[in-house]
């Protein structure tokens, strides 16, 4: 509590919640992503996010498996999969929700990676 006091010197009550909510998931995502401190999170993208070895191992069979080309990564959510399928492919990835859409893209995930990728907001905005 004493750290969303100090916070509310600063920012807004809204500010304020929203930093302490994401301080708050990026502790909670550090078993599975690696760089957590840096990625935009909601504590409920993050249960359902997938853990980074899971991903890796994921994006590996993709590559294997999968016709040469761009790999299309529909619902990416906050860029779990994405992460790993970035390092393997160029991505074009989509996300429905607008918040997690936003998270994504300001993390940079998947964007200016090795292969490159880019992420789209279904019925909405292009990144």
């Amino acid at each position: 509590m004493s750290t969303l006091f100090a916070l509310r010197k600063r920012f807004t009550a809204p500010e304020a919640g929203a930093l302490l909510s994401l301080a708050q998931a990026r502790r909670q995502a550090v078993g599975k992503f690696p760089a957590a401190s840096n990625l935009y999170f909601t504590p409920e993208a993050v249960e359902q996010a997938t853990a980074m070895a899971i991903a890796a191992h994921r994006a590996a069979w993709i590559d294997r498996c999968a016709a040469p080309g761009v790999i299309l990564d529909l619902g990416c959510g906050i860029g779990g999969d994405l992460i790993a399928l970035a390092q393997k492919r160029r991505v074009i990835a989509y996300e429905l929700d607008p918040v997690r859409s936003l998270r994504c893209r300001n993390s940079g995930v998947g964007v200016g990676r090795s292969r490159g990728g880019a992420l789209r907001r279904l019925g909405g905005s292009h990144a």
